[in-house]
């Protein structure tokens, strides 16, 4: 959301932003200052700091108040977790950071004036020394055209290649679209099912726990673009605090069986329930990720005697979408998938590191390569229908209303800036309102500044401790 006046009043910044203007910052500083420079000794940088430094003397010296450093442009980027400032210093040439106090989502630009600084404003805890008339029209139209920027930045990472460019590798082989090639952190189990009639296989790994036993189990649930693989650093954070864990590849994905038949959260929770069943497992804490959390909130709901604590871990499927676009057919989507191929691939996962392109690693590439192998398959028709049958699933049957029958400790979970639902502020938002729809206060939000959609890939030691002290809270029974 941005709103300027002619004084260039406040004007808000979403974490996208904030990351795009940092990174502009950090590669165009030299050229910035050569720009601003060439207007002249007039309005030149340092003819405007003298001239704010002068003011300042003269208001602080009145006011008998201490002098801070000249400033040309301040950015406060606030998250509900940290509110890191970046200004230029004295010489306008460097970008420093000092940590700053926690603020309920606010983004303010402050170059020129800003709410609150008149009168010494109580609300602000910044001076009243920074005014429209201090700074040249030029700065002020630098500082718009940077918000701009980094605005058409983070939009972008919803269109745009994020990643640099990279050949398709040529040593990929086709892959079993039962991802029978696929390196699992632990051996799998398999339990025969019936799906519509089918009879078709489920496949879940269960992993004992390595530390002192503590009696409970946690159930992780896996996102649309992966399987139970992508979950090693998360199963080895709770199996050394003494749970046992169940990873299950839900049908249509990983190691289990593809049948070409309608798909629906009610039917994947009825199949998760029947590997509780047949491990005579009563209860479990549940962690679903991305697609996953929309599982995991479907099973909280279903089986509600079957669920002691729920975390729901950068969900999608925060909003209703129907309300949003009407939905193609099975047909459309499957003439879209079957033209997938490495490039579009590496796009598509990409956008789990928009925020941050940087943050793309070997495990990201590793999974692009599975998915693109199981393009090269003769079964890719197959697995191409299904992943289309899935795509419907995701549409036509959302859970944002069982959000209110949620009986059970609830964390709202995940990176901040995770940009799947548009800019990172929108996806705060909807993570906020999850918690507090969740009745009886059993809902609570923990978002992690900086991390994107698939925080355990990018800063496991941020991830895995916060979630285990979680689910260590119902230990014993405590809630």
């Amino acid at each position: 959301m941005v709103r300027v006046s002619h004084h260039l009043g406040p004007i808000r910044l979403t974490a996208s932003i904030r990351h795009s203007l940092q990174s502009f910052f950090r590669t165009s500083r030299r050229s910035l200052w050569s720009m601003w420079s060439s207007h002249g000794p007039r309005h030149n940088l340092t003819s405007w700091k003298t001239s704010c430094a002068n003011s300042l003397r003269n208001r602080t010296e009145n006011s008998g108040a201490s002098p801070p450093p000249a400033t040309v442009c301040t950015v406060r980027a606030a998250t509900s977790q940290l509110e890191p400032v970046y200004s230029f210093g004295r010489s306008g040439r460097e970008l420093s950071s000092r940590p700053g106090r926690a603020r309920p989502l606010v983004r303010t630009l402050l170059c020129g004036t800003f709410p609150g600084a008149r009168n010494g404003g109580e609300n602000n805890d910044t001076p009243n020394l920074f005014q429209a008339r201090l700074m040249p029209n030029n700065l002020r139209i630098a500082c718009v055209f940077l918000l701009v920027l980094g605005a058409a930045a983070g939009a972008g990472a919803q269109g745009r290649d994020i990643l640099p460019p990279a050949p398709t590798p040529t040593d990929v082989e086709p892959g079993s679209i039962t991802c029978d090639e696929c390196a699992y952190p632990y051996p799998s189990k398999y339990l025969d099912i019936s799906v519509y009639s089918q009879d078709v296989r489920i496949a879940y790994m269960d992993i004992a726990p390595r530390g002192a036993v503590n009696g409970h189990t946690v159930m992780l649930m896996h996102g649309n673009n992966f399987g139970g693989f992508y979950f090693g650093v998360i199963i080895d954070g709770l199996i050394d605090a003494g749970f046992r864990v169940l990873v299950p590849d839900q049908i249509g994905y990983g190691k289990s069986s593809k049948p070409i038949a309608p798909y629906n959260f009610n039917t994947q929770a009825r199949n998760t329930q029947l590997i509780l069943d047949a491990e005579q497992i009563e209860k479990v804490m549940v962690v679903g990720h991305s697609m996953g959390g929309m599982l995991g909130t479907r099973f909280t709901t279903q089986y509600p005697d079957s669920v002691e604590r729920l975390v729901v871990y950068n969900p999608i499927g925060l909003a209703d979408a129907r309300f949003n676009r009407p939905m193609d057919t099975v047909d459309e989507i499957y003439e879209r998938t079957l033209q997938i191929d490495y490039q579009s691939t590496r796009r598509s996962l990409s956008r789990y590191v928009g925020h941050d392109p940087n943050a793309w690693n070997d495990d990201f590439e590793l999974y692009t390569r599975i998915r693109y192998s199981w393009t090269l398959s003769a079964d890719w028709p197959r697995l191409a229908m299904v992943q289309s049958l899935i795509s419907q699933m995701l549409y036509q049957d959302p859970v944002v209303y069982d959000w209110a029958h949620i009986h059970v400790p609830t964390l709202s979970f995940g990176g901040a800036e995770d940009l799947l639902l548009g800019p990172a502020e929108t996806f705060q938002e909807r993570m906020r309102v999850l918690a507090e729809t969740v009745p009886d206060g059993n809902g609570r939000l923990l978002l992690i500044p900086g991390l994107g959609h698939v925080p355990h890939l990018e800063a496991p030691d941020q991830i895995v401790p916060p979630l285990v002290a979680f689910l260590e809270e119902g230990i014993g029974g405590s809630r």
